[in-house]
């Protein structure tokens, strides 16, 4: 990847990343009174799922060392865990 792809990628995430939080609620708005939520879901992750193996297949990450995997697991368990 250029620099200034990695820096454009760099602004426009927050953006893209309230775009695609609130765009859950707004499906699930809809979608509520026709299907069961464990089939929502698991639709909704089925398509977030194909839609990372593009991104991952484009942009050809550096995939995180241990020290970044320990980082990505509290990150994880804080969010879900405490957040939530």
């Amino acid at each position: 990847m250029t620099r200034d792809f990695e820096k454009i990628a760099a602004r426009a995430a927050p953006a893209i990343f309230v775009v695609l939080w609130s765009t859950g609620f707004i499906g699930t708005k809809y979608v509520l009174n026709n299907a069961e939520p464990l089939t929502y879901l698991a639709i909704r992750m089925a398509c977030v799922v194909g839609l990372m193996a593009i991104i991952v297949a484009v942009a050809r990450p550096n995939w995180p060392d241990r020290t970044g995997i320990g980082h990505s697991i509290v990150a994880g368990l804080l969010v879900h865990g405490v957040y939530l």
